[in-house]
C-alpha cells in the first residue's frame, strides 16, 4: 500500500515537474517533434539553427552546417525513411570559418534535440556541402566518439590552410606576370566590398590579361598552380581530350582570388595563414595535372615559357605570421585520426575547390592510418556543387550501407555501385531527384598540402 502511494506521489510530481518553468519535456516517441532557435544569440557566431525528428524515428541524426536552406524535397526523402535531421545556417561574418565552433554548434542542435526526444541518436551522421563538407570532415575529426560517419560534397578536403595555399600561388603568378604595380593585395586582405579597391583591382587585372594571347597563356598558368579543371563551367559540354583551347578557356573561368574566405580566415587566426617562399614553380607546373595546356597555349601566343617561369623564381616571396599559422592549425586543419567511414563526393570540374584537393585529404589520413576509412568519388558533371539530390542521397544511403556492413566496396568499384543504387533510389521515389553519373576519375595530387604531420613546423622565410 505504501509503494502504491509512492508511486502516485512520484508521478504526480512528474506532471507537476514538467509544467515548472525551465522545464525540459521529452516528447512522445510516436509524435513527430519540430524545432528551432538562435545559437550564440547577440555574439559574432549567432546563428538560427532548426532539428527535425520524424514520428517513427529509426534513430539515426544527420546534422548539417546549412541545414536550414535544405529544399522541400530533400528534407522530405530523409523524414519518410525516419531519419531525424537538422542543423544551422552558416555565417558570412569573421567567423565563418571558425570550424570548431561550427562543429560545437552541430553537437548543441543534437543536444538539444536529445533533450527534447529524450532519447540520444544512436547514430549521427555529418553531412555538408562546400564549406559544409570541411564541417563535416572536422566534425568526425574532432569528436570520432560522436560522430558515426560523415558525408561530404565539394570541399574541404585540403583543409584551409593548404587551399589557401594555392590560391596564393594563382594570385601570385598573375600578378607578378601581368601588372606587378597592381595594387590587389594577395595577403592581409581589406574586408570584401563589391566594387571595393581590392575587387576593381583584381577586375583590371583579368581585363588586360584577357586582352591578349600573351596575358591569356599567363593566365592559364596562373590557373594551374590552382590545378583548376579543364572543364568547369556549368551548362557546357566538356572539351576535347586534344581541345586545349577550349580546356584554357574552362581553367580561366575557374580562376577567383577567394578573398572572401581569405578576409573571414585572416580576422578569425589573427594574420596572414599562407606563404610561397618555399615553392619551386617550375616543379608545381610539372605535377598541376594541366602542363599540356598551358605549354600549348604559351606556344600559340609566341611567349617563353621558361622566362616566366624564371622571373616567377626570382620575384619576392611571402611569408605568413607563424602565430596565425599555429592558430590556423588547431582551428581549420585535419587530424585524420577517425574512427567511422567518410565518404567525398566531388564534380570532376569543380573550380571553387578543384579535385586534386581531394588527394590532399587521402594524404592526412594515410599519415594517421585510417585511409581504409575514406572513400573519394567523383561525378561527371562541371562546376561547383552541381551534383544533383539523387547523387546526394545516393552517397547518404551508401554511409548508411557501409555502417551497417563494416567494410567498403572496392574502390574502383564504387561509382558502378552508387549508379546502380541511385537508379534504386530513383525507381522508389515519387518525385523527380535527377540524374546519376559517378564515373571512375583519376585527379592529380595535390600541391600544396597542410596536415596534422606538418603542425608546429612553420618557419618564415627572411625574404619577404
Amino acid at each position: 500500500m505504501r509503494g502504491r502511494a509512492l508511486l502516485v506521489i512520484g508521478a504526480l510530481f512528474c506532471v507537476l515537474a514538467a509544467f515548472m518553468p525551465g522545464a525540459v519535456r521529452a516528447q512522445s516517441a510516436t509524435e513527430p517533434l519540430a524545432m528551432s532557435g538562435t545559437l550564440r544569440a547577440g555574439q559574432a557566431g549567432e546563428v538560427p539553427y532548426s532539428a527535425i525528428r520524424p514520428a517513427k524515428w529509426n534513430g539515426t541524426l544527420i546534422v548539417d552546417l546549412d541545414f536550414i536552406e535544405w529544399n522541400q524535397a530533400q528534407r522530405q526523402w530523409f523524414l519518410d525513411r525516419g531519419y531525424a535531421i537538422g542543423g544551422t545556417r552558416r555565417n558570412q561574418n569573421e567567423s565563418a570559418y571558425n570550424i570548431r565552433e561550427i562543429v560545437d554548434n552541430l553537437l548543441e542542435v543534437r543536444r538539444l534535440l536529445t533533450d527534447r526526444a529524450g532519447a540520444a541518436p544512436r547514430r549521427t551522421i555529418a553531412f555538408g556541402v562546400s564549406r559544409g563538407a570541411i564541417v563535416g570532415r572536422s566534425a568526425i575529426d574532432l569528436h570520432p566518439e560522436i560522430f558515426n560517419a560523415a558525408v561530404v560534397f565539394s570541399g574541404g578536403g585540403a583543409g584551409v590552410v593548404g587551399y589557401l595555399q594555392t590560391k596564393l600561388d594563382a594570385m601570385f603568378a598573375l600578378k607578378t606576370l601581368v601588372d606587378p604595380a597592381s595594387p590587389m593585395a594577395l595577403v592581409h586582405v581589406p574586408r570584401p566590398k563589391a566594387g571595393g579597391a581590392q575587387e576593381s583591382a583584381y577586375a583590371a587585372m583579368m581585363e588586360k590579361a584577357k586582352s591578349t594571347p600573351q596575358g591569356r597563356a599567363r593566365l592559364v598558368l596562373a590557373a594551374a598552380f590552382d590545378q583548376q579543371p579543364r572543364w568547369s563551367m556549368r551548362q557546357s559540354e566538356k572539351p576535347a581530350p586534344d581541345d586545349f583551347d577550349a580546356q584554357a578557356t574552362h581553367m580561366i573561368a575557374g580562376l577567383n582570388p577567394n578573398q572572401g574566405p581569405r578576409w573571414q580566415v585572416e580576422v578569425l587566426n589573427g594574420g596572414n595563414v599562407s606563404w610561397n617562399h618555399s615553392v619551386d614553380y617550375r616543379a608545381a607546373l610539372d605535377r598541376s595535372g594541366v602542363a599540356d595546356v598551358v605549354r600549348d597555349q604559351y606556344r600559340k601566343a609566341g611567349l617563353n615559357l621558361d622566362a616566366d617561369l624564371e622571373t616567377l623564381a626570382k620575384a619576392p616571396r611571402i611569408s605568413a605570421d607563424p602565430e596565425a599559422v599555429a592558430r590556423a592549425e588547431r582551428n581549420v586543419s585535419y587530424t585524420g585520426k577517425i574512427r567511422g567511414p567518410v565518404l567525398s563526393v566531388k564534380t570532376v570540374g569543380d573550380p571553387a575547390d578543384p579535385p586534386a584537393t581531394d588527394t590532399a585529404y587521402s594524404q592526412t589520413l594515410e599519415r594517421a592510418g585510417t585511409r581504409d576509412l575514406l572513400r573519394n568519388v567523383y561525378v561527371e558533371r562541371p562546376g561547383h556543387a552541381t551534383m544533383s539530390l539523387l547523387e546526394k542521397i545516393a552517397g547518404f544511403q551508401a554511409i548508411v550501407d557501409r555502417l551497417d556492413r563494416g567494410t567498403w566496396d572496392d574502390e574502383a568499384a564504387l561509382p558502378a555501385t552508387l549508379n546502380a543504387l541511385s537508379e534504386k533510389l530513383a525507381h522508389e521515389s515519387q518525385a523527380d531527384l535527377g540524374t546519376s553519373r559517378f564515373v571512375i576519375y583519376k585527379p592529380a595530387q595535390a600541391l600544396r598540402t597542410w596536415d596534422f604531420t606538418n603542425f608546429g613546423t612553420y618557419r618564415p622565410s627572411a625574404t619577404r
